[in-house]
């Protein structure tokens, strides 16, 4: 059954608990103030999306989903920076979830989302955004669809 939550969290171990799709997370403030996150989950039979908003820089690690995989991107065209393995993540760029633990480090303020689907589900779903299928052992992470199917993707998830 379809539900939806939104959820703002003072502290790193329960927003942890609150993030659906992935293993294991580990969050980690980069600087003293007040931890504050705000995480936005909608969830269908088949298709988890999540949005979120933190107010202070931090660094995540995260361990994949043995039965679902994740595409994450960012939501608002003046992000703060953001990388993942070491990578900076663009405006319009879709980060393609890796098979073994993720990094993620970003400046403080940022807007981000994620969708996730069940593995057997995602080539379609890869195919409708980028006009190809996935390969699942393809060295591309970080992809950078067409602008118009990005504006479009990014309108659903809003």
């Amino acid at each position: 059954m379809p539900w939806s939550t939104v959820t703002r969290f003072t502290d790193p171990v329960a927003c942890e608990r609150a993030i659906q799709g992935v293993s294991a997370i580990e969050i980690y403030p980069m600087t003293r103030g007040k931890f504050d996150t705000e995480v936005t989950k909608v969830r269908f039979n088949l298709l988890w999306m999540q949005r979120f908003h933190s107010s202070l820089p931090q660094i995540i690690t995260c361990g994949p989903s043995s039965d679902r995989q994740a595409i994450s991107f960012l939501t608002e065209e003046k992000s703060p920076k953001l990388s993942y393995c070491g990578v900076e993540v663009l405006p319009g760029n879709i980060v393609v979830s890796r098979n073994d633990v993720m990094h993620k480090r970003f400046d403080a303020d940022i807007y981000k989302g994620a969708m996730s689907l069940p593995k057997a589900e995602l080539n379609s779903a890869f195919e409708s955004l980028m006009g190809f299928g996935f390969r699942e052992q393809q060295d591309l992470r970080i992809v950078r669809p067409d602008p118009s199917l990005m504006s479009r993707l990014l309108q659903l998830h809003k």
